[in-house]
Parts: C-alpha cells; sequence; structure tokens
C-alpha cells in the first residue's frame, strides 16, 4: 500500500510543477501590468539599435525607469507581506 502512495505523488509531480509554472506566469504578468514595467519591456523588445539609445524615447528616461521599477519592488513587497501575514 504505501508503494502506491509513494507512485501516486510522482504521477502528480508534473502536474503540479505545471500549476506553480502558471500560477508564477501569472504572478509576473499581474505585476508587469501593475506597474510601467510592462510598457519599459515592450520598448525594449521592440528597440532596434539605429533608432537611437532607449532614453530617448518617451517614459524610458532613468528618472521614469526607476520609479517603474521602485513601483514593481514594492508590489512584490506588499504581496509577500500579505501573504505572510495571514
Amino acid at each position: 500500500m504505501p508503494r502506491k502512495t509513494v507512485h501516486s505523488r510522482f504521477s502528480l509531480s508534473p502536474q503540479i510543477d505545471a500549476h506553480v509554472d502558471t500560477l508564477v506566469s501569472e504572478q509576473a504578468a499581474f505585476i508587469l501590468n501593475k506597474t510601467s514595467v510592462s510598457e519599459l519591456y515592450s520598448a525594449i523588445q521592440q528597440h532596434q539599435p539605429k533608432h537611437g539609445p532607449l532614453s530617448a524615447l518617451p517614459n524610458m528616461d532613468s528618472i521614469s525607469v526607476k520609479s517603474a521599477m521602485v513601483s514593481a519592488a514594492t508590489v512584490v513587497i506588499l504581496s509577500r507581506a500579505r501573504s505572510c501575514s495571514g
């Protein structure tokens, strides 16, 4: 009987991994969309060096980028605090 339980755990492992991957992806998307990091990410992906420096694009100056990173970090910290407190 214990052997069946061990076998069941191993067969659930891929499903658990898939669900964890989905949850992590959804949480990352939430953070990116809640902050302006998604806009930065999109601009970086679409940028080509021939268009000049990224910092010349709207909202890509150092202050805007730093603000977006601080905002993202704040969302992560607050969500961790909520998950630890209850």
